[in-house]
């Protein structure tokens, strides 16, 4: 897609191609707001206007009609799609996982701390640092990764894996293969919108702040694995204290958090261990502190 606009005559000029971003965005004076507007307008914005892009992100979008629509539609024609996928933020996969389908070009960044779930964790990822430093640093690798990514006439990624698989192969009507990606999109938005649902539950269940939560979580995997994901949970914001007992192939943990760990967290963590739960229960609740 490219922007269009009239001159004072009425004619119209052809004007910049149009770049989306995909980004967590939070309220606005949020923390996240104001880090994802930071690393917009001091690298994304001046390193990919310079290459003859114009820049927008969802909440830049000031035309009259449903959001919704208006960013699927950037996301299926935009000639560029730059996702931010600090926090992991569910809007933010959902689209990315609507521009693979599309199978056009998309560099992908991410804040050094972030753990990606296994299905992108292999794709190329720019990771940086948010501070100033940082800003110096993933400006000229933005630029290389933009030139790479425009320039590759098949684009890869985990969808496009899948459709070519065996398993897929097998869908012979090429009418039947366009049905079932539409098909798993729609099973996509429905399963977004449940943990939408659920995710504000959890943060409601957060508030009430207990002095502290103790959890007992079963995992199984290899040996090594189960090993770094005991050791990874640890590192969670809140962890007070805990013990584990380690097996071959499975890990029973008992361990306690200064508030309730949302499980969307821990289905992140094992899986990036190539882990997977088999339980998770709250065993005991501390007083609440206000």
């Amino acid at each position: 897609m490219v922007a269009k606009a009239e001159d004072k005559t009425g004619a119209t000029r052809v004007q910049q191609k149009l770049c989306f971003v995909i980004t967590p965005i939070g309220p606005a004076l949020s923390g996240e707001r104001r880090s994802t507007d930071g690393l917009l307008n001091s690298v994304i914005r001046p390193t990919v206007e310079q290459m003859g892009y114009a820049v927008q992100a969802s909440h830049d979008i000031s035309a009259p009609g449903s959001i919704t629509r208006q960013v699927i539609e950037r996301l299926l024609s935009d000639p560029l799609v730059i996702a931010n996928l600090t926090g992991l933020n569910p809007n933010v996969m959902y689209e990315l996982a609507v521009r693979h389908a599309a199978r056009l070009p998309v560099v992908v960044l991410a804040e050094e701390v972030t753990r990606l779930p296994f299905d992108v964790a292999d794709e190329r990822t720019l990771f940086f640092r948010n501070d100033m430093a940082g800003v110096q640093e993933l400006g000229p690798k933005l630029h290389d990764a933009v030139s790479a990514a425009v320039q590759d006439a098949a684009p890869d990624n985990p969808v496009y894996r899948a459709a070519e698989s065996k398993v897929l192969k097998a869908i012979s009507p090429p009418r039947d293969f366009e049905q079932y990606l539409l098909s798993r999109l729609e099973r996509m938005e429905e399963l977004f919108h449940r943990f939408e649902y659920k995710l504000g539950d959890i943060t409601r269940y957060a508030r009430v702040s207990p002095a502290f939560v103790s959890y007992l979580i079963v995992a199984e995997g290899t040996h090594d694995d189960l090993d770094e994901f005991v050791k990874e949970a640890t590192t969670l914001q809140g962890f007070q204290e805990g013990t584990f007992e380690l097996q071959e192939k499975r890990v029973e943990m008992h361990y306690t958090y200064r508030q309730p760990v949302p499980m969307a967290v821990l289905m992140n963590l094992a899986a990036a261990h190539k882990c997977r739960l088999i339980e998770v229960k709250e065993v005991e609740r501390g007083p609440t502190t206000g």
